[in-house]
């Protein structure tokens, strides 16, 4: 998996909640769960570098 940024991440976040507001759709909580989980994954490779 890539690794991402915390600025990568917030942009991603960013886009998908803009692309969320203009599309309702089922998969908008599977994808703010894989968010969430790259956002940790990004602050705890912070922590450990």
């Amino acid at each position: 998996m890539e690794r991402l940024t915390l600025s990568e991440v917030a942009s991603r976040y960013l886009l998908n909640e803009r692309t969320v507001r203009n599309h309702t759709n089922p998969t908008v909580k599977q994808v703010k769960e894989i968010i969430k989980k790259a956002t940790e994954q990004a602050q705890h490779a912070r922590e450990v570098d």
